[in-house]
């Protein structure tokens, strides 16, 4: 038990380079891709599992409820779809590809926010408290928002809702203080970074998922380039909004929230919904999580070369 609580903290260090790497192994393999598609159900669990336990390993969250927070996770659950409907009803896109982008924003936050609040010196707490309250509530808030925004036809909602549940409370029962307690006396979770091993492992199965997806609409004229315009536009505007929108509480908090708000737990929507979804919607779904799974490598290499410009300009002086 001890030996694997040690490979999962070396998981949850290598994290970054390993997202990228199951991606490209996937576009490369596309037959390894198509097996893993069945097991995305099981990839959301370990990665909604592994948010959890680096929660509940992390020091005690300093960050109490209050009028910041709370519209903080009004802002990061209604903005993307209302963001998103207001743009569909500007351009025009196909039905699949409206539906993909309207559950990708009704998902809640990546579980890899308050790693990526960290890495950016943000607000990492602040980030935790608005991915697991809103992942919480997924089951409900989903196909509640799913049905306002009529996208409950075909048995879609309710087949989510039971998805959902199912995924994030045997995930919360596991994390639970109880359990993960045992788990940490027994060797399995010794550290905060075991909790993001745990996380990680569930990423590259989703990660070699996805590269066969992308690659496979790469090789489609004209399919995978609206779907990355789309994607990575919607990013930027909510990244942007959340700044705007929380300037009076400071860039920290404003770009947190932004990030929570523009980056989301696709996975979990598509591992929910993967079996009723048109081949395009789960296309889109594959090239929103691309894009996140590449974020954590990319705010990485920013942050070295931000870090090395100091020293470079003390050198030629």
């Amino acid at each position: 038990m001890r030996m694997i609580g040690k490979w999962l903290t070396k998981l949850g260090t290598w994290g970054p380079v390993l997202l990228v790497a199951s991606m490209c192994a996937g576009a490369i393999m596309p037959g390894l891709a198509q097996q893993t598609v069945t097991f995305l159900p099981l990839a959301a669990f370990l990665l909604v599992l592994g948010s959890f336990l680096t929660a509940g390993l992390s020091p005690h969250d300093q960050c109490r409820p209050d009028r910041t927070v709370l519209a903080a996770l009004l802002f990061a659950a209604l903005a993307p779809p209302i963001a998103v409907t207001a743009t569909l009803a500007v351009i025009t896109v196909v039905p699949d590809l409206e539906l993909a982008a309207l559950i990708a924003a009704l998902a809640p936050p990546t579980g890899s926010l308050a790693a990526m609040a960290a890495m950016l010196a943000l607000r990492p707490r602040f980030a935790l408290v608005l991915m697991l309250s809103l992942t919480l509530i997924a089951p409900v808030s989903m196909p509640l928002l799913m049905s306002a925004l009529g996208l409950g036809g075909d048995g879609l909602g309710e087949s989510m809702t039971w998805r959902l549940a199912i995924i994030i409370g045997a995930a919360a029962f596991i994390a639970a203080a109880p359990v993960r307690n045992r788990l940490t006396d027994a060797g399995l979770l010794p550290d905060t970074q075991a909790g993001v091993g745990v996380a990680i492992l569930g990423l590259v199965l989703v990660g070699v998922t996805t590269g066969g997806a992308v690659m496979g609409l790469a090789q489609i004229p004209g399919q995978l380039p609206p779907m990355l315009l789309l994607a990575v536009g919607f990013n930027i505007v909510l990244t942007l909004l959340g700044i705007l929108a929380f300037a009076h509480a400071g860039f920290a908090t404003g770009l947190t929230v932004g990030l929570a708000a523009s980056n989301r737990n696709v996975t979990l929507a598509w591992a929910a919904g993967a079996s009723a979804l048109p081949a395009t919607a789960q296309g889109y779904l594959a090239v929103c999580v691309a894009q996140i799974l590449v974020l954590p490598l990319l705010l990485k290499g920013l942050l070295a070369v931000a870090a090395a410009l100091p020293l470079r300009r003390e050198n030629q002086a």
